[in-house]
């Protein structure tokens, strides 16, 4: 909108249309009172007070009236936007605090603009309350604008094109793993009440109260009771209800440590876990991600590690960098090849024999002989 202040004239957006046909705006003009911020404090001829927002206001224009670009025009407060054809692009600003004289650089522009009122503020050619771009600067303008516009689709592949994100090893594994383990079980829940036509949303309600409550098998006692010291109160009557209890946080510490480091004990006997022997300068084979009854579980081209860190390595081939866990990396195995000794004597000529016709020999009958 253009720029308005007190005593211009504006016409109100129609509150009544029904149809197509309907203008958008109201025909009476309305006074501008006063302006506060986005808002505007109009009144009418019958001296009805409105206080509308500044996007429902337009300008009001005198009908068969034509503005002309005049020199004491020029000095005020409007500006120009130009626009992909040709026209000037623009964009909305503020009133400017001060005006100057043309430069000799904009006289042909504004000789050769089409009547609308031209000023000059703080190095910025102005139509309107609008920005001009001069000619040469346009496609760039556009260029810029159109850059962070791209939509969610082209924003995230040209990411992906840019950046990629880098798979390590998390800070704190055994916390992803215990939040991933608790999702589990809401997903569980949540599909259990789609099939049984329930809201899901209070059945996870349900769900957590029932598991803070319980006391849990590492601690023995209760989330819930442990962060509040107190029993809350469930569906379950309890006499009494939401007794003040004592926390021993250092044993109960104590206590979920031994059971964790149990549970390790036999998981790394059951899955036979062994430290890794991967060292730098190894050639190494990473997991492949394709998923496939073709797909090869190992990528066919060779890794060098450059890095061990913990459990994450740090690998590339000569164009691209990569960390992997130390499980999605296997040590290719050096073999050493020996080559065949070479005779030093030339072999011995085979002669070609003459076949011969084998004989058979007659067997043994009763009453016969071979030898008589």
């Amino acid at each position: 909108i253009q720029l308005t202040r007190p005593g211009d004239k504006v016409l109100l957006k129609n509150s009544k249309t029904s149809g197509k046909l309907d203008p958008k705006f109201e025909t009476k003009p309305y006074i501008v009172q006063t302006k506060e911020g986005q808002e505007l404090t109009v009144k009418s001829d019958e001296v009805v007070v409105y206080r509308r927002d500044i996007s429902f206001v337009k300008p009001y224009q005198e009908p068969g009236v034509q503005e002309t670009v005049t020199e004491s025009e020029r000095s005020e407060d409007t500006a120009v936007s130009p626009t992909k054809d040709g026209n000037p692009v623009a964009v909305p600003i503020s009133r400017p605090s001060r005006v100057r004289k043309l430069p000799d650089k904009f006289k042909d522009f504004v000789l050769n603009t089409p009547s609308k009122r031209i000023s000059f503020s703080d190095g910025v050619l102005l139509r309107n309350n609008r920005i001009v771009i001069p000619r040469s600067l346009q496609q760039r303008v556009l260029e810029l604008a159109h850059q962070g516009h791209q939509g969610i689709a082209k924003t995230k592949a040209r990411l992906r094109t840019k950046y990629q994100a880098q798979k390590i090893t998390p800070r704190y594994p055994r916390a992803n793993g215990e939040a991933e383990r608790l999702n589990r079980s809401i997903n569980k829940v949540v599909q259990t009440a789609i099939a049984e036509s329930r809201d899901w949303r209070k059945t996870i309600d349900a769900w957590l109260l029932a598991c803070r409550t319980t006391p849990h098998m590492v601690t023995g006692q209760p989330p819930a009771a442990m962060m509040f010291e107190r029993n809350v109160n469930d569906k379950l009557p309890s006499l009494p209800p939401s007794a003040p209890i004592k926390i021993h946080r250092m044993s109960y510490r104590q206590h979920d440590a031994n059971n964790k480091q149990k549970r390790k004990c036999y998981h790394d006997i059951k899955k036979k876990v062994q430290p890794s022997s991967i060292k730098v300068g190894d050639q190494v084979l990473i997991r492949s991600e394709k998923k496939g009854k073709v797909a090869l579980p190992w990528r066919a081209n060779t890794f060098r590690v450059t890095a061990v860190k913990g459990d994450s390595i740090l690998i590339e081939d000569g164009n691209h960098r990569l960390m992997r866990h130390s499980t999605a990396v296997k040590k290719v195995p050096i073999t050493v090849t020996t080559a065949p000794d070479v005779p030093t004597t030339p072999p011995e000529a085979i002669v070609a024999q003459r076949p011969r016709r084998s004989i058979k020999r007659q067997p043994d009958l009763i009453g016969y002989s071979s030898t008589a």
